[in-house]
This record gives C-alpha cells, sequence and structure tokens, in this order.
C-alpha cells in the first residue's frame, strides 16, 4: 500500500525516500508491486519488539517468518535489495519507536494532529503499551513549561492521570504517575522550555531509566569492557565505536563478516562497551559500516610478514635506535593483539638519559598498540580498574617516568604476577555495605620507562621478567608526539601521518578479530624455563612468516636472553653458587643412596670474606660490603643459600650446618654457572 510506504516515510524533520533509506538499512521489494517493501533494521536487546499491523504496516521481531531476497514472490518476480553489497543494518531504537506510533491507535481511530505532534493522544481509541512512558512524559513537561512560572506539580499530576485513565488500554497504576508528574515538573522548573528541549528530555530519561530498570528487574549489575570472549568460550567480542555509537563487534567465520550488538547479557551480569570518552585508550573509530567491513576483507588477504613490516616501518619514522631494539619493539606490537592466546608476556623497560628518545617508544606503541594505555605514576588501583575482574588482557600499560616503581612493593607484586594469563588478586570494596569482594585479573604486557633500570636487589622477580632497552641519542624522522598531539593547526604532513598510524591501529584489531582463533604451530627447542615462558611465545606467533623476518626475530630474542644470561652472570647468586660449589665438591659423602655436603655456616662464611670468588672491602665479624653487592649480612646470607639451593639448616652442639645434596645442588649449575659464548635458539 503506497499510503502506508507514505507513512513509514514521513518524519518529524520530513520525508524521505525507500532509497535514502537503504542508505542505513536493508530495503527490499519485488518489482511487480512498488507499493510494498520490507524494510530491515536492529534494535537494541533490551528493545522488546511486539509482533503487529495496521495501516498496511507490519512490524516483525525474532522469532517471525517472512520470505525476502533472493526469494520468488508468489506473482513470479523476484525480491530484490536496493543496493547489491551485503552489510549489517543500523541500530536503530528511533525507526521503531517511529513505527510503533504509527500502529499504536486503535483500528478505526483518529489521531488529534494538533497539540503534542510528536506523542499525539488518539480522539478515540486507545494507546497500547510502548509509547505510553513517553506519552506522560511529553505532555506533563509540554503543560509544565505552558504554564511555567504558574505551574503546580499536582495540576500536572491530574492532567496525567487524566490522560493515564481515558487515553491507555492498560493504565499505569497513580504512584508510576505521580513520579512521571514529579519529574516533569523539576525538569521544567518554572520555566518556559522549547520543543527540541522536552524532546530531549523524554529520549534522556527514558534511556536512563531503561537502563536502571533492567538492572534492577534483572538484578544484574552492569559491567564495561574492552574486549570479551568468556575465556576462548565463545567468540571474540571487541568494543569499538560505530558511527559515533558504541558497540561490540565479533567475527562469524561461517558468514565470512563481522556483527555487531550493543550488549552481551548473561546470567548475573551484562557486559557492555564505553563511550568514547570512557576509553583510557584511543579506541578503534570506524566511520560507518563499510569502512569497518573494507577492513575485514582487507585483513583476510595480509600476512604476518606484511604487517612486520609496515609495523617496522612505522617505527623507524619516530624511533631511532639500535636494529635489535626496533625488532623487539615491532614484535612486541604484534603480539599485543595476541597476547590473551599465551599463557604468559613479557615486559620491556625502555631506560636513558633525558632527550634518549625513549617515551617516543611509549608514544608509538600507545597509537598503535593493542588498547595501550600510557600515563605516569599510575597506582595500584588504578592497575586493577584498567584491567578489569572480566576477563585478562583488556589492554596494554605504559608506564612513563617509572623510575620509583621499585619503591612500591605493592605495584611491584601486581606487575609480577601480572605476566601470567590466569593470575588474579583479591580486593574488598571497603565502601559498600557488603564489602564485596572481587577477584581482578592483571595479565597484560607492560612498558616501562625510566631514566634507570628497576632495582634488582630489590625487585629480582621482576627484573626477570623483563628485557631491558638501553637508549641512545638519535635522529629520527618525524616527532611522534607532534603526530599524535590533539593540536590546533596540526600540519598536513602530521595529520597524513596520523592517518597512517589510524588505518594500521583498524588493521591489526580486524587482523585480531579474523585469526584469532588460528592454531599456533607446537615448536621444540632449546628454551627452558623462564627462558621460554620470554620468548617463545614471540617465536610461535612470527613462525611461518618470510625467512628473513623469523630470523630477524629470532636473533633479536637471542640478544635479550643473553641479556638475562648476563644478569644471572653478575648476580650474587651466581657468586655464591661458584663458592659453594668448591666447599661441596670437598666435603661431599655418601650417605645411603646419595651424596651428601654438609658445610657449616661458619665455614661458608669464612669462605666468602677470604675467597678470590666475592671480592669486597675489610670486612667485620657479621657484615661483609662487597664491590658489585654492596653490605652483606651473614644470616640474610645463610637464608638465601637455604632459599636458592634448597639447603637444610641444621642446628648442632659445635655450630649451625647446611647440609646440601649434591645431586639437587647441581641442577642449579644450569642456571648459575653460564657459559660467556653468547645464546642461540635451536629449533629441531
Amino acid at each position: 500500500m503506497q499510503e502506508a510506504i507514505d507513512k513509514f516515510c514521513s518524519f518529524s524533520k520530513g520525508k524521505v525516500t525507500l532509497e535514502q533509506l537503504s542508505n542505513r538499512f536493508l530495503v527490499e521489494q519485488h518489482k511487480d508491486d512498488l507499493a510494498r517493501a520490507h524494510v530491515y533494521f536492529y534494535v537494541s536487546s533490551n528493545k522488546k519488539v511486539e509482533n503487529r499491523s495496521k495501516f498496511g504496516i507490519e512490524i516483525k521481531g525474532f522469532g517471525t517468518l517472512l520470505f525476502c531476497s533472493p526469494s520468488v514472490h508468489k506473482n513470479g518476480e523476484r525480491y530484490e535489495f536496493f543496493r547489491n553489497e551485503v552489510f549489517s543494518p543500523e541500530i536503530s531504537n528511533e525507526l521503531l519507536e517511529h513505527v510503533e506510533r504509527i500502529v499504536s491507535v486503535s483500528e478505526g481511530s483518529e489521531v488529534n494532529e494538533g497539540y503534542g505532534e510528536k506523542f499525539p493522544l488518539p480522539n478515540e481509541g486507545k494507546l497500547r503499551k510502548g509509547v505510553r512512558h513517553n506519552t506522560l512524559l511529553y505532555h506533563g513537561a509540554k503543560l509544565a513549561s505552558d504554564l511555567y512560572n504558574s505551574a503546580d506539580e499536582n495540576l500536572i499530576f491530574m492532567n496525567l492521570i487524566h490522560i493515564n485513565k481515558t487515553k491507555f488500554e492498560e493504565p499505569f497504576d497513580e504512584k508510576e504517575v505521580k513520579r512521571i508528574a514529579r519529574d516533569t515538573f523539576n525538569f521544567v522548573d518554572c520555566k518556559r522550555k522549547e520543543e527540541a528541549d522536552i524532546l530531549n528530555f523524554v529520549e534522556r530519561y527514558e534511556n536512563e531509566n531503561a537502563t536502571v530498570k533492567k538492572e534492577k528487574e534483572n538484578d544484574k549489575r552492569i559491567f564495561q569492557v574492552n574486549k570479551y570472549s568468556a575465556n576462548g568460550m565463545t567468540d571474540l567480542h571487541e568494543s569499538i565505536i560505530l558511527n559515533g555509537i558504541p558497540l561490540l563487534l565479533y567475527y562469524d567465520a561461517g558468514l565470512g563478516r563481522v556483527i555487531t550488538r550493543n550488549e552481551i547479557e548473561e546470567a548475573t551480569r551484562i557486559l557492555k562497551p564505553p563511550n568514547s570518552e570512557e576509553y583510557a585508550h584511543i579506541p578503534y573509530k570506524f566511520e560507518n559500516l563499510e569502512e569497518l567491513n573494507e577492513y575485514v576483507e582487507k585483513v583476510k588477504h595480509i600476512t604476518m610478514g606484511e604487517l612486520y613490516d609496515k609495523c617496522r616501518s612505522l617505527w623507524q619514522l619516530y624511533v631511532d635506535q639500535d636494529n635489535l631494539i626496533i625488532t623487539l619493539l615491532t614484535a612486541d606490537t604484534i603480539f599485543t593483539y595476541f597476547q590473551d592466546l599465551f599463557s604468559v608476556t613479557h615486559y620491556t623497560e625502555p631506560i636513558g638519559a633525558p632527550d634518549t628518545g625513549k617515551s617516543s617508544a611509549g608514544y608509538v606503541m600507545y597509537s598503535i598498540g593493542y588498547r595501550a594505555v600510557m600515563a605516569g605514576a599510575i597506582s595500584s588501583a588504578n592497575y586493577y580498574r584498567m584491567l578489569k575482574n572480566i576477563e585478562p588482557g583488556q589492554c596494554v600499560i605504559i608506564e612513563d617516568e617509572g623510575d620509583d616503581i621499585s619503591e612500591d612493593p605493592e605495584k611491584i607484586r601486581i606487575i609480577k604476577l601480572g605476566y601470567e594469563l590466569e593470575k588474579k588478586i583479591p580486593k574488598t570494596n571497603m565502601n559498600l555495605r557488603s564489602q564485596d569482594q572481587a577477584m581482578f585479573y592483571i595479565y597484560c604486557y607492560k612498558m616501562i620507562i625510566a631514566e634507570r633500570s628497576i632495582k634488582e636487589w630489590k625487585a629480582k622477580g621482576l627484573v626477570d621478567r623483563t628485557f631491558t632497552l638501553n637508549f641512545k641519542p638519535g635522529e629520527p624522522r618525524h616527532s611522534i608526539k607532534d603526530v599524535v598531539s590533539n593540536r590546533i593547526n596540526k600540519s598536513e604532513e602530521d595529520m597524513k601521518l596520523q592517518r597512517e598510524l589510524d588505518d594500521f591501529r583498524k588493521q591489526m584489531l580486524c587482523f585480531r578479530l579474523v585469526h584469532c582463533k588460528d592454531r599456533l604451530p607446537e615448536l621444540k627447542t632449546n628454551l627452558r624455563n623462564r627462558d621460554k615462558e620470554l620468548t617463545y611465545p614471540i617465536l610461535q606467533l612470527f613462525y611461518g612468516s618470510p625467512s628473513s623476518c623469523f630470523q630477524e626475530i629470532r636473533k633479536c630474542l637471542e640478544h635479550f636472553i643473553e641479556q638475562r644470561h648476563g644478569r644471572k652472570r653478575k648476580s650474587l647468586e651466581a657468586a655464591l653458587f661458584l663458592v659453594l660449589e668448591g666447599l661441596i665438591v670437598k666435603n661431599a659423602k655418601i650417605e645411603g643412596n646419595e651424596y651428601i655436603a654438609n658445610l657449616k655456616t661458619k665455614q661458608i662464611w669464612e669462605e666468602i670474606i677470604k675467597g678470590t670468588k666475592i671480592k669486597g672491602i675489610e670486612p667485620y665479624s657479621n657484615t661483609f660490603v662487597a664491590d658489585e653487592f654492596g653490605q652483606l649480612h651473614r644470616n640474610s646470607i645463610i637464608k638465601l643459600i637455604c632459599d636458592t639451593f634448597s639447603a637444610t639448616l641444621k642446628h648442632k652442639e659445635d655450630g649451625n650446618v647446611l647440609e646440601f645434596k649434591v645431586k639437587t645442588f647441581e641442577s642449579f649449575k644450569e642456571r648459575y654457572a653460564l657459559e660467556n659464548e653468547g645464546f642461540r635458539i635451536i629449533l629441531n
């Protein structure tokens, strides 16, 4: 019916054509009857769609049946979409409300188009559910505005009660009407309001109350998430901003395309994407669905090697450092997009004097890494808020000016534990009467930028998880700070460079969505323990890339493994191992089926003082000052030996003794008696 199409296409801002609507929604017709059409669109999951029809317009929601393209109509013509390309129609609660207003008046009723054009009151018949609340809000606010300084809450209430009883098929109870009257009276506040202000009030009020009502009815808490996959049990959802609207996005491998949704509702909670202004990192913004689909199609034909080359070229524009540093930062950037596929991650610490470009490294990672948050003076509480308690790997954290991390024991614990995917920290909310406890995930790749490296004697475990990048003064081709800053009158060149960074970020997000379920190769290597934990994920990720790319990454990782080994060779534990090794060889005796060495603690201490393995200045009775390790206390050293080398302290009449099982002690040789030849990764 042409009359129905005319009604459907008539909006308060003017009339549109079906062809214009097809730019936002799926519109189809069969050519033998152009007075009929189907329009498909999404609505929010919290919107209830009632199937009904009036004036030749039918509303059909989930669970209904209809014929669509490429089906053939009974008259013989095939249904055809206005647009040939496949795309996902927009989400539009407003369009649903527009159609509901048309069909909400009972059959044979006439509508008074004068007062209250937006929410008309029928002269005959009654309004159904779906428009009652907005109708009362609109007419209450309209009346209060017309009366303004002589408005009275009770007068508004009496008018709304009349509308409620005479114009609705199912009236509200008086308590609800009274609440609406009070809220509309407070909104007007004895002032005249423009029509647009009243309509904005109705829309905002309804949205806010819908969220509160849903949370109250379902008793479900609402959480914001950057990404969600139920720890790999469902499709990976990523939060994006599409045409200004916050949405969750996932890739349907069966359909070969991405699908958007407003929220994820589970048994006890509702997960929503953040609004644009709520992101701590740069949000992933797409202008429209066409742009998003273009990126998805593009990454289906891009290889990991090509992404590596592109990423490396971006780093070289802004950071002028040694090749090994550029290689690691490039590999790390891509790794961040897949960090939640691995059980562990490593950290990096760009170290250098002022004006060496270490902060530029942070800005580049902030611009192209996965949801990278860059900040200074990050507190322990900030870590919990950023990484949340939904699932691990919500973002990447870059801490600038991190020189004092060694002085913050709680933050050291958080970062040490946060290199493992499944690690959580319990926190109790003391601001709530119930004092609810939540388990926070703290896993993510972290970069700590400072002038001085982390103090090993205060944060040994953290240092052991971290690759140190020693920065030197350089001459980068462009200033990353100029490119990413939102300053006025940015140059055309800087804007072009920023678009290039944004383009890479969007490619990487879509590449992650399309390829996150790809199976990673199982590699056999000579890597062991922490060496394997920190480097194996990157080897897995890039295995199969062009040989030159993979070999470059492999050589880089060998360098940083050797860096770790060099630290161990210079450590206090390594020096103690060499002292103990000589004593154990001299004193080992067989007891039962194994060799045991019993060493007096006095004997060990004297060897440390007088021996050549640890050199220092003038010793004192129970304190020794070593050149490399500072002040050493006898009791602390004995305890360190017990903890490190699995020795047992025994108290005897002639003094304390440490008992060593020789086989157990020798197992530490691989860790502390390392060769100086350099490390090579061997793939079998």
